[in-house]
């Protein structure tokens, strides 16, 4: 009776870890392609740049005279469009 049980918590973990491998392969296709890799740099390398600044604190006018600096709106809308483009893929998930 225990080899059983253990057999079948074998047979378990070899289906999860089977299941976690696909997974992983699913990400790895997916940061291979040229855009996204593109992308995962450009955020890691603008994050790097944020922590190296010293940030002020904004309080709402200076957030929206930070609306002026072509930067901002820049990111903003990149932001927007990943927005949406996250809403999508969830919507497709479902």
């Amino acid at each position: 009776m225990l080899s059983l049980g253990e057999s079948a918590l074998d047979d378990e973990m070899v289906t999860s870890l089977a299941g976690t491998g696909t997974a992983l392969g699913e990400v790895a296709q997916t940061a291979s392609d040229d855009d996204t890799r593109d992308v995962i740099e450009t955020l890691l390398e603008s994050i790097g740049e944020a922590e190296r600044t010293s940030p002020e604190q904004v309080g709402t006018v200076g957030l929206l005279r930070g609306l002026r600096d072509q930067d901002v709106k820049d990111g903003l809308g990149y932001l927007l469009a990943l927005a949406g483009a996250i809403g999508r893929e969830h919507i497709a998930g479902e």
